[in-house]
């Protein structure tokens, strides 16, 4: 019995550094978190965004979806189609960048593997760079 893990790259995030971080100097409080903190350049930070392909011997599971091709259409920044995906408020938030070839769905076809083929797919939470490409998975068989 073997079990795979791949981690798929899904581009990267850029965050205000008081969201991921806790420590009380980047984060005192983040329900009191400042205008400039929040939506400011000069606080912010690239993060990677990745997702899990956990191939076992009773079916395919995918952990987290990356971001949906709609937010980066030729690979690059694009805040229009960002701002048409997420909307304004969580444009505020985060912002991404996926290149081409680092969706979630163009990562599985080279794999030869369609989204039909996935026995379960796992959020580890909602946030906009974990499951933004979710509705690319709708045909995987339980969520």
């Amino acid at each position: 019995m073997s079990i795979k893990i791949k981690i798929l790259h899904t581009g990267k995030v850029y965050v205000s550094n008081s969201l991921p971080f806790k420590d009380k100097v980047k984060n005192p409080n983040p329900l009191q978190l400042s205008l400039l903190s929040l939506y400011g350049r000069r606080n912010r930070v690239w993060l990677p965004v990745s997702a899990y392909l956990i191939e076992h011997p009773k079916g395919i599971l995918l952990v987290d979806t990356g971001w949906h091709r709609e937010i980066s259409p030729n690979g690059e920044y694009d805040r229009i189609a960002q701002v048409k995906h997420l909307g304004v408020g969580h444009f505020l938030l985060n912002q991404g960048v996926l290149p081409i070839g680092q969706s979630v769905t163009e990562q599985l076809e080279k794999l030869n593997i369609k989204p039909k083929n996935i026995y379960y797919v796992i959020m580890t939470h909602l946030h906009t760079d974990h499951a933004s490409g979710l509705r690319q998975l709708k045909d995987a068989k339980k969520f």
